[in-house]
């Protein structure tokens, strides 16, 4: 699968989530979350679970906040 598709599928999932739950927005910090987003990307310095960059997804923007 092209890196494009499985993220815009994985985007198409947050936001259903997004607005099954009523939220405005998530923020994704975790490395495993934040890995499992950009399709194997990495936000971390050494061996903690939360890294230096999270992504919050809104129902139409993705924005990287460090």
């Amino acid at each position: 699968m092209e890196h494009k598709t499985e993220l815009d599928i994985k985007l198409g999932r947050l936001r259903l989530m997004l607005k099954d739950e009523n939220l405005d927005a998530c923020y994704i910090k975790r490395q495993d979350n934040f890995g499992w987003l950009t399709c194997g990307g990495i936000n971390y310095i050494g061996i903690a679970d939360l890294g230096n960059c999270g992504l919050l997804v809104t129902h139409e923007q993705i924005y990287a906040i460090t």
